[in-house]
């Protein structure tokens, strides 16, 4: 009986000890959120079995007609810049994972979630797909290009939707189909505490 409690005592003070140590270090890494001006703010949003992006226009608002969505699978950031994502799943369960800077978090249906990171080189990486998300799952692959300033802020100038006045039914009536990135997929983004 005695050793017993003894054992009890010790498993559960070594397990409070790592717990407390544990939720220190998502405080202080995972969970301080950059809150500086210079942060980038992206909206990722996957989908069965590409990665959509949508960077704030001009108007520095997500959900507007001057958002920046590039290319299917292309993600740009600038170098020794923190970059806040938040993640929604248009589809079903996905895992944005980027096996260089080892971190990984998950895209839930009707969930939107949150990562910070900071790229310290530039260079081409990968952007998986860590969670099996259908039977093309092994396609489902994108590239983080980590540049410059200077150039990731030309590559946005390339990237900015042009005013147009174009009669939006003229495709439609034509029967073009581009069933690619979802149009007006972006939301209103959530302050992070």
């Amino acid at each position: 009986m005695f050793t017993g409690g003894l054992g009890l005592l010790v498993f559960f003070s070594v397990d409070a000890v790592i717990e407390k140590m544990a939720f220190k270090d998502l405080k202080e890494a995972f969970w301080n959120f950059p809150k500086t001006e210079n942060v980038i703010r992206i909206e990722v949003m996957p989908q069965q079995f590409a990665w959509n992006f949508c960077y704030a226009g001009p108007d520095n608002e997500f959900g507007t007609d001057d958002d920046i969505i590039p290319s299917q699978n292309q993600m740009h950031i600038p170098v020794n810049t923190p970059v806040v994502v938040q993640i929604a799943s248009w589809d079903v369960i996905h895992s944005f994972y980027l096996p260089n800077f080892r971190i990984k978090q998950d895209a839930t249906p009707g969930m939107i979630t949150a990562l910070w990171f900071q790229a310290t080189e530039t260079g081409i990486f990968d952007i998986a797909c860590a969670e099996l998300c259908g039977n093309s799952h092994y396609k489902m692959k994108g590239y983080l290009t980590v540049e410059t300033e200077k150039d990731y802020h030309q590559w946005l100038l390339e990237n900015t939707p042009e005013d147009s006045e174009e009669d939006d039914w003229d495709d439609w009536e034509d029967g073009n189909d581009d069933s690619g990135v979802p149009e007006n997929w972006s939301w209103t983004w959530k302050e992070i505490k």
